[in-house]
């Protein structure tokens, strides 16, 4: 664990000005606000939009990676290049784990986004982030200690529960593990939100790594 906490420290050196782990959690609690005083119950409006993108959300480490690979064989852009081409069409995955702080945000710009939340053990997911060096923005510098990433883990899925039950969000879950275990199983579950039919490609994860 000791050699892990100086590999943070040196980490931390090498980026400029990186913001405090007190920046994010100070943005978790403006949202976590936006809840408690019923402000969120006013956000969703009616959709002008035929085909919304859907959002790869979790916690870092809890196998958003893994998942995005096997769902790259749908052959789909990023959120982003579509925006870029200002001609969306088809399906559009977005994946930034932690939009899962910002889903009540997301929802006031597409009401009828789907969202594929992605989970794994607390506990892995928390070690795993503490053992990983990463660009620190704001929630990623909030990870250097195990105490703190535990922290952020905290916040984060507060939150979206809190949006889960004011907002209602169409919504699959993945778990991390059965995704390693069984992966057919679980990208079947998917595909049938998404509502796209089954491609035994999806399995040769390794091609789109």
């Amino acid at each position: 664990m000791a050699h892990f906490a100086q590999a943070k420290v040196l980490n931390r050196s090498f980026h400029q000005n990186p913001p405090p782990p007190e920046a994010f959690w100070d943005d978790c609690e403006m949202c976590a606000a936006d809840y408690q005083h019923d402000v969120a119950n006013s956000w969703v409006y009616p959709s002008l939009h035929r085909d919304e993108p859907v959002f790869l959300v979790g916690f870092p480490r809890s196998g958003t990676t893994l998942l995005d690979t096997f769902l790259r064989s749908l052959a789909r852009k990023s959120y982003y290049e579509e925006v870029r081409g200002h001609k969306p069409k088809g399906l559009v995955i977005d994946r930034l784990p932690m939009n899962l702080v910002y889903a009540g945000e997301i929802l006031r710009v597409f009401p009828r986004a789907k969202f594929i939340l992605a989970l794994r053990d607390p506990a892995d997911a928390v070690l795993s982030c503490f053992m990983q060096s990463v660009r620190l923005n704001p929630p990623m510098a909030t990870l250097d200690t195990p105490t703190d990433a535990a922290k952020t883990y905290a916040f984060s899925m507060g939150i979206w529960q809190k949006t889960v039950k004011a907002l209602a969000p169409a919504v699959v879950t993945t778990r991390y593990e059965d995704l390693s275990v069984n992966p057919e199983e679980t990208l079947r579950t998917i595909l049938c939100f998404l509502g796209i039919e089954w491609e035994g490609a999806m399995l040769d994860h390794q091609r789109t790594a």
